[in-house]
Parts: structure tokens; C-alpha cells; sequence
């Protein structure tokens, strides 16, 4: 007897997902939420290089990029970057940065299993230096995207300001950030200075976070979306024109009001009013246009 078809998302989970183990270690053990934050990657990588077609250059930058391959139970998952040097239309090349050098070790012998011309991988702090490792490899005219998957809060304002000068012609690199708002959650204004410090670092520059946070707490307001909506308006402030996100959480009858993390993306590329921006598209193919939160699959 025949399954059920898959969904959408299930599919493209299908599609990263591998049959085997490379034999390369490390690989990173994962829960099923960042296999489905690849899933949305690979939806979107698609769409964004065949927006960019008429490029003869374009290019995907992993900040941080872990070691390539993803440990889920019994499944193996290709990660972020081999995920873009697998994208057709095919990106003109592949930037990977990794603070681990265990890990970006790993990543860049899978890179060159792959395509090793097109993928330059290396070891570094992307708040130190990701713009110089962009500076000497890209051509500063060409599209480009720059995905952001941190942990928590590892990823400073100051890295995404330079982030969006990094262009001095054209439009500003795309951002696809995957953005934990719900982590303010699980602390207050009390928390250790250094929790608050990486916060600190990480907000955009004099949102005063901590009191918008303070105010939640006294008036029992939305946390997550007071921390989201500074976040988006301090990426407007740098020039983006078009920042959207969604609220991404389980598939779960009794879950509706819990939220693992945000997808942010931010552009000020306009398609024009008869084209669909590539995000967009993402998002009503797969989970609808009329879909607020997108739930993670039971896959």
C-alpha cells in the first residue's frame, strides 16, 4: 500500500538528506528543528540563484558554518554549505567560515569531494574576519547572500553593519538570518553581565533591549516579538527595504502558541510589482500564503 505523499518540506528534507556516512569526522549532532532550518535553505537557494540569472557572478557566504554534516538520529543531512554547492543553478562560488578548525577541517575536505573550485572554506571568527575573507574572494558588484545561523547570539551589529556596507554599488548582500528571539525567554534583566553583554552586542546599536524587556515583563506583553521587531527595524535603519520573518515551530496539535526561532530576511532588491519576490515564493510554497507560523514536519 502506497504512503502518503510527501509534503513540501518533506521533500526537500529528502532531498538533503544522504544514504550513507562520508567516513569524514566531525559531524555535529542536531535536533530535528535545524534539519528542517536546512530544509528552508535549500528551498530558497534555488529561487535566489535563478532570480539572479542574469549575473554572471553570484555567490553564498556561511558565516558559520559548522563541519558539513549533520547527525540526526539514524539520517545524515548535508549542511548549509555543501547544501549551496549542490544548488542549480549553481552559485559561481562558495564561501564557508568556521570557528572550529576541527570542524572547518571536515567541511573543507567535503567541499572538495564536491566542487573545489567553486568552494573556499577557512577557519575564523566571522565578527573578526568574514568581511576580509569576502574582500579578498568576491567581486563586490556581483548578488549575493549571506546566511547567518547562529546559536545564539554570536553574531555581532557590527559584523551585520559592515555586512550591509560590504557593497558599494548595486544592491546590499541578502541576509537570511535565523534570529532566537525566543532565548530572551529564558532570562530577565537580572541574568549574569555576560549573557547580557553577547545580547548587548548583538542588538542593533542604542535599542535598549533591556528596558524594551523590562516593560514585557511588567505589562506581560509578547517577548518574542517585541525582541524581533527591534531587530527588524534596526536592519530598515541600514538601508534594507524589504525585511520579513516568520515564527517557525513544531508540528504539534497543542503546540500553536511555542516558537523554536525566527527566519529573518532581509533585501532591498525590488522584482517589480508583477514578480514574487524569492522568499515569498518560498513561504507560500511550502506552507501556503496563508500561513503565519510554519510548523516543522513529523519526517
Amino acid at each position: 500500500m502506497p504512503g502518503r505523499p510527501m509534503t513540501p518540506v518533506q521533500q526537500y528534507i529528502h532531498q538533503i538528506t544522504l544514504p550513507d556516512d562520508d567516513g569524514i569526522e566531525p559531524k555535529r549532532r542536531a535536533k530535528r528543528h535545524t534539519r528542517n532550518k536546512l530544509a528552508i535553505l535549500a528551498a530558497y537557494l534555488p529561487a535566489f540563484t535563478k532570480a539572479c540569472n542574469k549575473a554572471p557572478q553570484k555567490y553564498f557566504i556561511d558565516a558559520l558554518a559548522g563541519p558539513g554534516l549533520y547527525q540526526f538520529d539514524d539520517r545524515i543531512t548535508m549542511g548549509s554549505t555543501l547544501i549551496a554547492l549542490k544548488t542549480e543553478p549553481p552559485f559561481s562560488k562558495v564561501l564557508a567560515m568556521e570557528k572550529n578548525k576541527k570542524y572547518a577541517d571536515a567541511l573543507k575536505t567535503r567541499c572538495s569531494r564536491i566542487d573545489q573550485n567553486r568552494a573556499r572554506v577557512t577557519s575564523g571568527d566571522c565578527n573578526v574576519a568574514l568581511i576580509n575573507f569576502m574582500a579578498n574572494e568576491l567581486n563586490p558588484r556581483a548578488p549575493m547572500l549571506v546566511f547567518l545561523d547562529p546559536e545564539g547570539f554570536e553574531v555581532s551589529w557590527q559584523t551585520i553593519i559592515a555586512l550591509s556596507n560590504f557593497k558599494s554599488v548595486g544592491t546590499k548582500p541578502e541576509l537570511l538570518i535565523y534570529f532566537n528571539a525566543p532565548a530572551f525567554r529564558r532570562f530577565n534583566v537580572t541574568t549574569k553581565h555576560l549573557w547580557r553583554m553577547n545580547v548587548d552586542a548583538a542588538m542593533p546599536n542604542g535599542s535598549d533591549w533591556r528596558s524594551a524587556l523590562k516593560r514585557c515583563e511588567q505589562e506581560n506583553t509578547p517577548i518574542d516579538r517585541t525582541m524581533l521587531d527591534i531587530y527588524e527595524e534596526g536592519l530598515r535603519q541600514l538601508g534594507y527595504l524589504k525585511v520579513t520573518s516568520r515564527p517557525i515551530g513544531p508540528q504539534h496539535p497543542n503546540a500553536s502558541s511555542r516558537v523554536y526561532y525566527y527566519l529573518v530576511h532581509a533585501s532591498d532588491f525590488d522584482p517589480g510589482t508583477d514578480k514574487e519576490p524569492p522568499m515569498e515564493w518560498v513561504f507560500r510554497r511550502l506552507w501556503g500564503a496563508e500561513s503565519d507560523q510554519v510548523r516543522l514536519p513529523n519526517f
